[in-house]
């Protein structure tokens, strides 16, 4: 019986390498892929994203992927320099995941599949969101990321500034600047769950725990199974 990671590949190579790579003049070619990444995709991440797909939680166009709440486009793949040629392509494993988590909040934690959504409202502080059934208030932030190392940085970052009032200037460091506008995102819509996820199911998942009438906010450590859905 053939994996879900050796599906995926397949579909991969026929289906969407070549959505990709022929579509909106990106001038590149299947040949051109660079497969290193395939061998960092787990077997969790591979099923969970088929079932996305093959449920049609998403839809795929032009190699990219969108569900009915998405406020973004997500592509699977990222494309090398342009001086080089062929110009090259590679996996890119964050919205894998993203797509898969998706898939994994409407069949395992049953959220109806229109109040979950690719990406926050822009400037696109989050990967995933979840909404209440007015479809506008926020319920869950999920952030991704390619390893278990960035998402304790993440967390640590995101809980020191969360415990501070906001900065008159974001931080100059790319790291800090990234866990600071999530803090920012947080502060904008008032999520009640954050979940920090990364690849094969590492991750955490947190209530935001806000001071009343303020900004300053903690990161409380909550059971996977509290993303469970429920009527408010």
């Amino acid at each position: 019986m053939q994996t879900k990671k050796h599906l995926f590949t397949e579909r991969f190579f026929q289906d969407w390498l070549p959505s990709f790579c022929y579509s909106q003049n990106r001038n590149l070619t299947p040949e051109a892929f660079v497969p290193d990444n395939l061998k960092n995709l787990s077997e969790h991440d591979a099923a969970w994203f088929l079932r996305a797909v093959d449920s049609a939680n998403v839809q795929e166009s032009n190699g990219y992927f969108l569900s009915d709440r998405s406020h973004a486009k997500e592509q699977i793949m990222w494309q090398g320099r342009k001086a080089d040629i062929p110009r090259k392509s590679f996996l890119w494993l964050e919205p894998i995941i993203t797509i898969g988590a998706l898939a994994r909040l409407i069949h395992q934690y049953n959220w109806p599949q229109d109040q979950v959504g690719l990406q926050s409202v822009a400037p696109w502080p989050f990967d995933l969101m979840g909404y209440a059934a007015d479809n506008e208030t926020e319920r869950l932030a999920c952030e991704v990321k390619k390893s278990s190392t960035e998402i304790s940085r993440l967390i640590a970052e995101m809980t020191r500034f969360g415990a501070m009032p906001a900065l008159e200037e974001e931080p100059a460091n790319p790291t800090l600047r990234n866990a600071y506008r999530k803090v920012v995102g947080i502060r904008r819509g008032w999520p009640s769950l954050f979940w920090a996820l990364g690849p094969n199911d590492e991750g955490e998942l947190f209530k935001v725990m806000r001071e009343p009438d303020g900004e300053i906010f903690s990161l409380i450590p909550l059971p996977e199974d509290a993303l469970i859905y429920q009527d408010p």
